[in-house]
């Protein structure tokens, strides 16, 4: 059995002579046992190693017997080896040393693979410093860290100036704002949650200063617990590509906002000039035809620039522009005046101060060039490689991307390499002899079950069977039987029970040796503990079973697909159920059977992209078709089964009903083109605006009405473009700042300037809404045109106050003077009689009188003549002495000399509500003195006000504040463009006031007062 081995082993004299040798050293040295025994073992090894070797054989004694010795030695064909040779002394009664028993094992390929490891260390390390990467390396066990010369320059240190040293240093210089993330990320990569590490994050400079970098890091060393021993990793510097971030952000939005291209391409080429001061760039297109360049947009330069170069030909001798966008290649023309290409502009770009101009072609992902993006310096100038970088920085970050995924690719093999030599140690040796029952275990087989090598130094069979996991013992007997029957390679697995009564998984290998008759009579191999394996295989199967149970239980559909032909391999119950079809029929159908024909050339399209590389997965809405012919519209997400460089076999297709989501886009589609017709062709203002003010919308009824175009109105507000007069801007203002603070405002009568000067009543609604933050988003105002209503209504009163005036005129003058001659004639009467019928005939009188009085006023309230004839102020006068003389309460009145509203339908309105508010003071409030006053309170605007002391007005169920009189004096006060308020004092009057504007008002403390008496 030993002469079988594959390790070497031999026993030598202290003084170094071979006393015996097995074949495995016969081979390894190309010698016979005759040709090795006899001599020392010092002729087989290197001419440097005898003396290292020596030393260590020194240290044999009886308490420590065995020393491991790796050295070089030169086999048969000169070749040399790295071998490892544990040395066993075998000692005397007396503790002297007799001999020495070596095992030796070939380690070369080890050797050899820790030297490569170590030459790809250091050739990544040097490549990750002269890429510009910072190193660190910590030692997580001793918290020490390591920082390179690039990682210290990288923050403003000089090479040799002090780092950080351990971790709680190194925190002390990130920013507080990045610290939770940093060691979320951090301590999930040392528990083991996730197999590396990459995070952005700002450190702090030796200036003070933050600079923004990105740092991966990845644990090379765990102890047998899992616990992280050693980690490395790269700080690389991103501040710049933060900073283009931002900058690229911007336009990123507004793709996001669905801007215009012509708004993104400005944005994009004002970042380039913001990147770079004094550089000037504009963006050229390809036009239809494909013959010609049109510019789109040029943000810096002049006018007559655009000019000269807007149609440019695409041509490979024409200026910059047209070559790159002929070539489809970046064109450099670092001196404009001295190139021949650029001498039609050779003017112009004097004029301009374009002396250098290079121009980058924009090209699709199909390589069409769809234009050029050109930049231009007022110098000659050659662009540098970070100006270069501005324009292509795309293809640049896809290059350094694949760089460092290669490099990481090419340190994780090194590392998994380098751990597995580690790993790597001998496998347990086992002896059986049949015939005795006896078994060698050697002292490696022990270990791996828990035994020390003093223990079961004599072994049975029966140890090994009572040891063996009772599951396993028919597969290792059937094993036996195979072996010794059928001579089939012996090669099973089972479990054994350890020492600690816990059972780990073997691998056992053996050969068995017959005797001359045939019969077995020893079986001897090795033993291999594979438990690590047998629980990544079971981790395995219940992650596929796990895998399994998605895959059937997911929401959504899920095939895998063959990819050169389309047709499905696997598809879960979901993918079933939602192209109607049964499992049977779905794996005999292909992706492009179920495919809408309109939506099928995108698909395939898309899967060309994919399958040459240009694009790792993708998504798409399309529709399929069921068996019956129902259309089931579809998300698809599709990746591919394939790594970079394999062949394109399979892929994977998860697909998700959206029927619903599209059937309510289409509800929203339908629902948006009514409203909108209905906005467009409804009668009624309807405008938006933002919250400064500024028509951001407005419908098709606003601008007929008004007879504004879009462009003087969309972007200003109602009081720049002149809608409104002076007051109506004030009270505007006050309704705006209500909404903006959330308070609803009643609907409301203004007067609204068209564009050829017409005054059109429009009255007011609006609202606000808001957005999710709960601030003010948007103001909604609609409209309706009241100008008709309020001329009609103004005809109306013109024919009402004819109509009374008549009627006060028969009062007046029929019923008047009728009783007036009945007065008489009872005056006549009342002289004739006496007695009791005397005094009948003068209570008539009394009651006659009394009647041609309240004849009198109200043939005056009909028809206020004294407006006509005496004007406002004296009317005014009139009705204070009426109330004074009928109804024998104190009333004055003020007027101010100066006013003059020359408006006889504006004066009478006024003096309907004067007469309107007298009487309800009179008629509810009993009061004990009444107020009525006309000033002027500010440039060509007036006050009427009447004031008295009464109980107020009092609100009831039965009669509520807003009344009839209330309402029509509030008209009236609409219909002259005025304002009326009521103050109601509970117990202590109503004071009612209205503004309008007058042609010459005066100050209020006018001293020329026209005041009536007492």
């Amino acid at each position: 059995m030993v002469s079988d081995l594959t390790e070497t082993i031999c026993r030598f004299s202290p003084d170094g002579t071979l006393t015996y040798v097995n074949e495995v050293v016969c081979r390894l040295f190309g010698k016979t046992s005759e040709e090795l025994i006899g001599r020392r073992w010092q002729s087989v090894v290197v001419p440097e190693e005898p003396q290292m070797i020596e030393n260590k054989l020194q240290v044999l004694s009886p308490q420590n017997p065995v020393v491991v010795i790796e050295t070089r030695v030169q086999d048969g064909q000169s070749r040399m080896r790295w071998m490892q040779f544990v040395n066993r002394g075998l000692f005397n009664e007396a503790d002297g040393l007799i001999e020495i028993q070596s095992v030796g094992r070939d380690i070369s390929e080890r050797v050899h693979a820790e030297q490569k490891l170590k030459e790809s260390q250091q050739r990544w390390r040097f490549a990750l410093e002269s890429s510009g990467f910072g190193v660190w390396d910590w030692d997580v066990e001793n918290d020490r860290i390591f920082f390179s010369a690039q990682w210290k320059t990288m923050l403003g240190h000089e090479p040799h100036e002090p780092a950080p040293v351990s971790y709680p240093e190194f925190q002390t210089i990130v920013h507080p704002s990045d610290m939770a993330g940093l060691r979320h990320a951090v301590e999930e990569h040392l528990e083991g949650l996730i197999p590396s590490f990459s995070i952005e994050f700002r450190l702090r400079c030796k200036d003070g200063s933050w600079k923004w970098v990105l740092s991966r890091g990845r644990v090379i060393d765990r102890d047998l617990q899992g616990r992280a021993l050693r980690m490395i990793g790269t700080t690389a510097d991103i501040s710049q590509r933060k900073a283009a971030e931002e900058r690229e952000a911007r336009s990123l939005q507004l793709i996001a906002e669905g801007a215009p291209a012509s708004a993104v391409l400005e944005a994009i080429t004002r970042n380039v000039e913001a990147g770079h001061p004094g550089m000037r760039c504009s963006v050229m297109l390809v036009d239809a035809s494909g013959l010609s360049l049109k510019i789109k947009v040029a943000p810096t330069l002049p006018d007559y620039v655009w000019e000269a170069i807007d149609g440019l030909p695409v041509d490979p001798k024409v200026a910059c522009c047209g070559a790159a966008a002929h070539s489809g290649m970046r064109v450099i023309c670092p001196d404009v005046l001295a190139d021949a290409r650029m001498e039609y502009f050779h003017q112009m770009a004097s004029k301009a101060n374009l002396r250098a101009c290079w121009s980058e072609p924009i090209i699709s992902r199909a390589g069409k060039v769809l234009g050029t993006l050109a930049c231009y310096h007022n110098h000659p100038h050659e662009p540098s490689p970070t100006e270069i970088h501005t324009v292509a920085h795309a293809a640049r970050l896809a290059a350094l991307a694949l760089e460092r995924e290669w490099n990481e690719q090419a340190l994780r093999i090194s590392e998994e390499r380098y751990a597995r030599a580690l790993r790597g140690t001998t496998d347990g040796l086992w002896d059986w002899n049949i015939c005795s029952g006896d078994v060698y275990l050697s002292p490696r087989w022990k270990e791996m079950l828990g035994f020390a090598e003093n223990e079961l130094v004599t072994s049975r069979e029966e140890f090994f069977m009572s040891r063996l996991h009772p599951e396993d013992v028919p597969k290792v007997q059937a094993a036996r039987q195979a072996h010794f029957e059928q001579n089939l390679p012996y090669q099973v697995e089972f479990r054994l029970r350890t020492k600690d009564e816990s059972y780990r998984w073997f691998l056992a290998r053996g050969q068995a040796e017959r005797d001359d008759s045939g019969e077995i009579t020893r079986m001897s191999g090795t033993i291999s503990d594979i438990s690590a394996r047998k629980v990544a295989e079971l981790a395995l199967e219940q992650s596929e079973q796990r895998f399994r149970e998605v895959f059937e239980l997911a929401a959504v559909g899920i095939a895998v697909i063959d990819t050169p032909t389309g047709r499905h391999l696997s598809v879960n119950q979901r993918m079933c159920e939602i192209n109607h079809r049964n499992r049977e029929d779905l794996l005999r159908l292909t992706f492009m059977d179920l495919t809408h024909p309109d939506d099928l050339q995108n698909d395939l399209d898309h899967m060309e992209e994919l399958k040459a590389g240009r694009i790792r997965s993708f998504r798409m809405e399309k529709r399929h078709v069921a068996p019956d012919g129902r259309i089931t519209w579809i998300h698809l997400a599709v990746a591919p089964m394939w790594r970079p460089g394999e062949p394109p076999l399979r892929h994977i297709a998860v697909i998700k009903d959206i029927n619903e989501r599209k059937q309510a886009e289409f509800n929203y589609r339908r629902e948006l083109a009514y409203n909108q017709a209905l906005v467009n062709h409804t009668s009624a203002f309807i405008v938006v605006m933002d919250i400064e003010g500024r028509f951001a919308h407005a419908n098709t009824a606003f601008f007929t009405t008004m007879g504004y175009g879009q462009k003087e109105v969309i972007g200003k507000t109602a009081w720049e473009i002149g809608l409104m007069d002076e007051p109506e801007v004030t009270r505007s203002k006050a309704r705006f700042a209500r909404l903006l603070r959330g308070e609803d405002n009643p609907p409301t009568d203004a007067r609204l300037r068209a564009k050829n000067g017409e005054w059109h009543t429009i009255e007011l609604r609006s609202t606000s809404t808001r957005a999710p933050d709960g601030s003010p988003d948007r103001i909604i105002i609609t409209g309706t045109d009241m100008t008709e209503r309020d001329r009609l209504q103004r005809e109306l009163l013109r024919v009402v106050e004819q109509e009374q005036a008549r009627v006060g005129h028969d009062l007046h003058d029929g019923v008047g003077q009728t009783m007036t001659g009945m007065v008489i004639m009872i005056e006549a009467l009342e002289a004739e009689l006496q007695g009791e019928a005397k005094a009948s005939a003068k209570r008539i009188h009394e009651l006659m009188n009394e009647s041609v009085s309240e004849v009198r006023r109200m043939s005056h309230g009909l028809s206020p003549t004294s407006v006509r004839y005496r004007g406002l102020a004296g009317a005014l006068n009139l009705l204070a002495e009426t109330v004074r003389t009928n109804f024998r309460t104190p009333c004055t009145c003020e007027v101010d000399s100066g006013l003059a509203i020359n408006n006889e339908d504006k004066e009478t309105h006024l003096f309907r509500i004067a007469q309107e508010a007298v009487n309800n003071a009179l008629r509810h409030g009993k009061p004990s003195k009444v107020k009525i006053s006309l000033h002027g309170t500010e440039l060509r605007e007036c006050e009427l006000c009447v004031e008295d002391d009464g109980a107020g007005i009092r609100k009831t169920k039965s009669a509520p504040e807003s009344g009839i009189g209330m309402r029509v004096m509030e008209y009236r006060a609409n219909l002259i463009g005025g304002r009326l308020k009521i103050q109601n004092k509970p117990k202590r009057g109503v004071i009612v006031t209205c503004r309008f504007e007058c042609d010459e008002a005066k100050k209020i403390k006018s001293p020329r007062k026209r005041k009536s008496p007492q």
